[in-house]
């Protein structure tokens, strides 16, 4: 079932495809970050920011990166949680409209 699933969102992806512009930035985020396991060490604050826009400049995605797992909920909550790169993805895309993906790592 997953096999079919993932053909049919590619095939769908092939023929809607349009021809857009893709943008690369950087932010620091400071704020609410910590090195649990050497408290008071370094932090890397960079968030690597990709967009596609459409060819009049209408964002279509977002790709964000940042080096910080998400962690914020305790170990006693065992409710699943999108943490604050879900609560991040999901304000830009009620901003926006855009699709917003995110992945950890440096």
């Amino acid at each position: 079932h997953l096999q079919t699933q993932l053909c049919a969102v590619a095939v769908n992806a092939w023929s809607e495809r349009q021809p857009a512009h893709i943008g690369i930035g950087q932010g620091q985020v400071q704020e609410g970050v910590h090195n649990r396991r050497t408290p008071g060490d370094l932090i890397d604050p960079a968030l690597g920011i990709l967009r596609v826009d459409d060819t009049k400049g209408n964002l279509l995605g977002v790709l964000l990166n940042y080096t910080c797992h998400p962690t914020c909920v305790t170990g006693e909550n065992t409710l699943f949680s999108a943490e604050y790169c879900g609560l991040a993805a999901a304000q830009i895309q009620a901003e926006t409209g855009a699709v917003v993906l995110w992945t950890t790592g440096a």
